[in-house]
């Protein structure tokens, strides 16, 4: 089909329509159709199904949204064997046993600093010498 042969089917297409006959019968049966009214029951019945699937939407989404931020990780609590396994009470003891190691490790060093640094300013500090307080008196006064 070249264009213009099909321009003119559509041009022609345009210009259809229903007769008379057929609108008016086609009227007629659609007015004597039965227009039925839902009961109050009925009524009643569709909105509570439409509440509970509201309502059962609503409950999944924030199980889901629980679930997804740190639900499993706090039901884990509930299951059999409790939250900690035997592994990883062994592997708490012994972090709570290299803690103290360390802890008593540092003590240890303050202590060794400490009696190194007594020394250090008693040879620093003589007798002899004038006191560090009466050069800061002389100065300020």
């Amino acid at each position: 089909m070249h264009e213009q042969e099909l321009i003119t089917v559509v041009q022609l297409c345009r210009a259809v329509e229903p007769s008379t006959d057929f609108k008016e019968r086609s009227r007629r049966l659609i007015a004597a159709l039965p227009q039925k009214r839902p009961t109050w029951i009925e009524v009643v019945s569709r909105e509570l199904v439409e509440n509970l699937k509201f309502t059962f939407s609503l409950a999944l989404a924030s199980f889901i949204l629980v679930a997804v931020f740190g639900g499993f990780a706090y039901w884990r609590n509930f299951i059999p064997g409790g939250r900690f396994t035997n592994e990883s009470r062994e592997l708490l003891s012994e972090a709570e046993q290299i803690n103290l190691g360390i802890e008593l490790g540092e003590a240890e060093y303050f202590t060794e600093s400490a009696r190194e640094m007594t020394l250090l300013l008693g040879e620093i500090r003589k007798p002899e010498e004038v006191p560090v307080d009466d050069l800061l008196d002389q100065i300020i006064f």
